[in-house]
């Protein structure tokens, strides 16, 4: 009953001659990767002509064939559907098991073999429990969600969090993790809030080839430990960069990336509807397990600042969806050499996702700075992560 995309222009902002697009798309059309790519194409890179030398583009509706509707009802019908099925059953015996290799992990000392053969430091990587669906510890924004949201925007100097995966020889999305959990952990210590087992978060993992045009959605799922209970930073990017690391070798074994859209093809959608209604309007994420806390996403976005109908565009935010049980999410996207943060959250649940903006740039600015010392040799002892967002002092504990 509602377009599957749409696209607003906000005008009255604060800076002038300054609009925002908005752009949201269901997820049955774009995951984050393809999303990015209609964006890039939207904007070109540079390369956009202007807005008067665009010639308006007519869009001819053609009426329905008949014929192929008929052929293309029984061909799913009788040929789609049983094939699914017939693929789905043992899959879905299998997936419990699956996933519990996915995401299992063995609680061992940090000479383990494991975390040698991860490329962590025997002697100074923190180990971390696993993380796994229905294990996070349950905070204030992991309840059932409600229509409003509250969104804040913030950037990261990706420069500076290159120089970081430089020095400790892991990748960006560690480094982003880690930011994460650093400004969730200031966060929840912000409101009293902070549980003593780490929050998880779930991340896409995209399992597109490299012309990435397979599908509008190739994503599978990793569970991955925020660190939150590990004061010192430094620390934390150890723990966070070796299960992620293990966990992404073992996500592609877990759940195959067409596994939700088969389930949905074979669904009545009347049926599923009124069960997710129920879902929300019973509060039954509020009784099981919390699933996971909020996920957390990063794509790459375009290498050059692109302009949208001969305007520069200056920040893109994106703003990843939300759920029942996990009413926060936050996405990452480049443009040239920042990442533009988006926070999206249920406004009932957090209603300050200034708070967490600003714990990010703190965070980060803290692993910097600890990064940095190290380098000239003054270690990283006592580094902690701990000061609420906004204090003063350098110290995070």
């Amino acid at each position: 009953s509602r377009p599957l995309w749409e696209m607003w222009v906000l005008e009255g902002l604060a800076t002038p001659d300054t609009v925002a697009v908005f752009f949201r798309a269901h997820h049955a059309l774009l995951d984050g990767t393809s999303a990015a790519a209609v964006l890039r194409k939207l904007g070109g890179a540079g390369t956009t002509p202007s807005a008067r030398d665009l010639d308006p583009v007519r869009v001819h509706a053609g009426g329905a064939n008949p014929i192929g509707l008929v052929a293309g009802g029984l061909w799913d019908f009788s040929v789609r559907r049983p094939l699914t099925l017939a693929r789905l059953v043992p899959e879905a015996a299998m997936l419990p098991w699956r996933l519990r290799r996915a995401t299992a992990t063995r609680r061992s000392g940090g000479n383990s073999a494991e975390a040698v053969e991860d490329g962590g430091d025997a002697a100074q990587t923190t180990p971390i429990p696993g993380a796994a669906p229905f294990t996070a510890p349950r905070t204030r924004f992991n309840a059932t969600i409600t229509p409003h949201r509250a969104v804040r925007g913030t950037s990261l100097d990706l420069t500076e969090m290159k120089e970081v995966k430089n020095a400790f020889g892991v990748t960006v999305n560690d480094v982003f993790l880690t930011v994460v959990g650093g400004g969730l952990r200031r966060y929840l210590r912000f409101h009293d809030d902070l549980p003593e087992k780490p929050l998880v978060a779930v991340v896409p993992v995209s399992t597109r080839g490299d012309e990435g045009t397979q599908g509008n959605n190739r994503v599978t799922v990793l569970f991955a430990s925020l660190g939150t209970d590990i004061q010192d930073p430094l620390e934390r990017l150890r723990a966070v960069a070796r299960r992620t690391r293990r966990g992404k070798r073992r996500a592609r074994g877990g759940m195959r990336p067409g596994l939700i859209q088969d389930v949905a093809t074979l669904a009545p959608s009347g049926a599923l509807s009124l069960v997710m209604r129920l879902y929300g309007d019973l509060h039954l994420a509020d009784l099981h397990p919390v699933v996971h806390n909020l996920s957390v996403s990063n794509f790459p976005g375009p290498r050059k600042t692109p302009d949208f109908l001969g305007a520069r565009v200056t920040h893109m935010y994106p703003l990843g969806p939300l759920m029942h049980g996990s009413g926060l999410s936050v996405t990452a996207m480049s443009l040239g050499d920042r990442l533009d943060v988006g926070i999206n959250a249920c406004e009932h649940l957090l209603p300050d996702p200034g708070l967490i903006a600003t714990g990010l740039r703190e965070s980060m600015d803290r692993l910097l700075e600890l990064t940095r010392e190290k380098a000239a040799g003054a270690g990283d002892a006592g580094a902690t992560d701990s000061t609420p967002p906004g204090s003063t002092t350098t110290e995070e504990g």
